[in-house]
């Protein structure tokens, strides 16, 4: 992104934080704004260039998202991938002893919870 259209960013997310009641807006090239990292992701995904600046509201400070996300962002982001791969890996344990005890497998859409 060229200094002009990282000002036009910068002016668009302004813009944005005038017109809501936001603390942080990621802006794709295309200088649309959202308020969620993963989902300026997505859209920029069907960009030719596909970077993500992250402004937050009263700072000056812009960063460049590009492939790779702020340390608190990345930080829930794993925690949840890893919350997510500990329920699967639960579920999976569980649905094994439930099938040793019943003789048929859980539903394929019981949770963890449901089979205990």
């Amino acid at each position: 992104m060229s200094n002009e259209n990282k000002s036009k960013a910068s002016k668009k997310a302004q813009e944005i934080f005038k017109a809501h009641d936001l603390q942080e807006v990621y802006i794709t090239t295309d200088l649309q704004g959202f308020t969620s990292y993963e989902k300026a992701k997505d859209h920029a995904r069907y960009l030719d260039d596909k970077k993500i600046h992250h402004y937050k509201n009263g700072e000056d400070v812009i960063e460049s998202v590009a492939d790779n996300v702020t340390a608190t962002t990345k930080t829930a982001l794993d925690d949840a991938t890893l919350k997510d791969a500990d329920e699967t890996a639960k579920r999976t344990e569980l649905a094994a002893e439930y099938q040793e005890l019943y003789g048929s497998a859980p539903g394929h859409n019981w949770k963890a919870e449901t089979i205990q």
